[in-house]
């Protein structure tokens, strides 16, 4: 049986990771990111350093939007994961599935953080194939039927009457939908979404 162990994230325990993720606006999900790429994930592997537990998920790069990134591939190290039977995880953290195909907001390819993405959840983005196209999800699963720009300067205002909300998964400006049998914008009208909000 697989022992799992909680660890501590900056003095709170993992467990409560997902309610003290800010929801931040698809701007700034995308300003701070240093890269942003579709790629389809290769590889999956957990390890263990120094006592503690890592995946290391290898995209293959299809389509870079933003940033420089030379390879065509890139490795990225999630906290926890398991090794002969013992590891660990963190709750509210959605690693990457195998063969998984999508778009990912990278914070900084430099640097190590318990996730990867901005906002975790927040900048990652499922591409499910339909047979003639992708369709976008978010990285629960519901389909993304809009990209509303301006969130940035909502929150400010909202601020201003209450506290910030918190959500591990979908950004603020990114509208899923509730309805399961809805599909979501293609890939194509995302990326569209995604570099206007880079010119501006």
């Amino acid at each position: 049986m697989k022992t799992l162990i909680f660890l501590l994230i900056v003095g709170i325990s993992s467990n409560l990771a997902a309610a003290i993720v800010p929801q931040q606006s698809i701007e700034t999900i995308t300003n701070h990111s240093s890269i942003v790429f579709e790629g389809t994930v290769t590889g999956k592997k957990s390890l263990k350093i120094r006592g503690d537990f890592f995946t290391d998920v290898t995209f293959e790069i299809s389509d870079l939007l933003k940033g420089q990134h030379k390879a065509k591939t890139v490795t990225l190290r999630y906290l926890g994961g398991f090794v002969d039977g013992f590891g660990s995880g963190v709750s509210g953290m959605k690693m990457p599935d195998l063969n998984e195909h999508g778009i990912y907001f990278v914070a900084d390819v430099n640097r190590l953080y318990a996730h990867p993405l901005t906002g975790w959840g927040q900048g990652h983005f499922i591409l499910k194939d339909n047979g003639l196209e992708y369709n976008v999800e978010n990285s629960l699963g519901s389909a993304v039927v809009g990209v509303e720009e301006g969130g940035m300067l909502k929150q400010e205002l909202s601020n201003k009457r209450q506290a910030a909300t918190y959500n591990a998964f979908t950004a603020r400006g990114i509208e899923a939908s509730d309805d399961d049998s809805a599909a979501g914008m293609t890939s194509e009208v995302f990326k569209t979404n995604i570099r206007s909000i880079m010119e501006k």
